[in-house]
């Protein structure tokens, strides 16, 4: 959680005022937290309050209310300030954003799958909203887990067909502001696969020069996983730190001592393949369901051969990229 916020205070000032340069001055004056920040920390009181049944809507409508100018887009800001809200149907990437406590607080993988849905629904419940979410929770708790960027990479791309064959350089001279999941999401997940530190991860999610702090959020919180919260350069942390609200300092204490209780050993990510299997069967989207379970099928055939490892089959290391392309197809379509 701390990575996520810490990303975010990194890239605020470059949100409207965007760098090209990964060597940019990181925390400087002007840098804050903002809604990326706020909304981290109300998922995860969610999920600390209730972890069989986390009241996310509730949780997200009291941080707005609590802290009302923290730089929510204005759709997301009007649904949490109205007294009758209904589903929204976003596809930004405000619910990727959020996630970051997810991967370290669910009990399972499948159960990561679970909350992170759960915890997009409000507000994000458009397909591309909440694959976004899935998927940034899924990478962060597979390097919780112990998974390899390669492991982790094809395990984003065969469940959600993300491209994470790219590399910064190459995304960044084209890129600008995005705030879609499908157009953010990846790309920050591309920074963190290609950095060698916590640090180098933001840098390179900043430097993208678009939605830098929201993709800073998305990459320090996966970072924080794959290369531990300690990574965190402490001078930046302690500065972070710093301008949070006591009620944040609060929940990141309490977020310690929450994750300390939950086992990240590898677990059994066959039951996130059952999950997605599942969720594409209760989800389905007109004819779209059923070739969406067609693809799944196509991927879990192709993956067959490496069935002898314990997680072998939902890894995909070796399955063939038409399989991913596939089954964006049609995520794209349910979509």
């Amino acid at each position: 959680m701390l990575g996520a916020i810490c990303g975010d205070f990194v890239g605020s000032v470059y949100e409207f005022n965007p760098t090209k340069d990964p060597a940019f001055p990181m925390a400087i004056p002007g840098s804050i937290w903002t809604d990326d920040s706020a909304l981290t920390v109300a998922v995860a009181e969610a999920i600390m309050e209730r972890p069989d049944a986390p009241d996310f809507e509730r949780h997200l409508v009291a941080m707005v209310r609590a802290h009302p100018w923290a730089g929510y887009g204005p759709a997301f800001r009007a649904w949490a300030l109205r007294d009758e809200r209904e589903q929204q149907d976003s596809w930004g990437n405000g619910s990727a954003m959020r996630v970051s406590a997810i991967a370290w607080l669910a009990p399972g993988m499948a159960d990561v799958a679970t909350l992170a849905r759960a915890s997009a629904l409000p507000s994000h419940s458009h397909q591309h909203g909440i694959r976004g979410a899935l998927a940034t929770a899924v990478m962060g708790r597979a390097f919780l887990e112990g998974a390899s960027p390669q492991e982790a990479r094809s395990l984003i791309e065969c469940l959600y067909g993300y491209d994470l064959s790219r590399v910064p350089d190459d995304i960044r001279p084209g890129y600008s502001f995005k705030v879609s999941c499908r157009r953010s999401v990846p790309e920050a997940m591309c920074c963190v696969l290609a950095a060698s530190s916590w640090e180098e991860a933001v840098r390179l999610a900043v430097s993208l020069g678009g939605d830098a702090d929201t993709q800073g959020a998305i990459a320090g919180g996966i970072a924080a996983a794959r290369f531990g919260e300690d990574s965190i350069p402490p001078a930046l942390a302690d500065k972070v730190k710093e301008t949070l609200p006591d009620t944040f300092i609060d929940a990141l204490a309490r977020f310690d001592v929450a994750r300390s209780q939950v086992s990240l050993s590898r677990s059994d990510w066959g039951r996130l393949e059952r999950w997605h299997e599942a969720d594409f069967a209760e989800h389905p989207a007109d004819e779209s369901g059923a070739k969406a379970l067609a693809a799944l099928q196509a991927m879990q055939d192709a993956l067959a051969p490496s069935r002898s490892a314990p997680n072998a089959g939902a890894l995909g290391v070796s399955a063939p990229r038409k399989v991913s392309a596939w089954l964006s197809k049609v995520l794209d379509r349910r979509g």
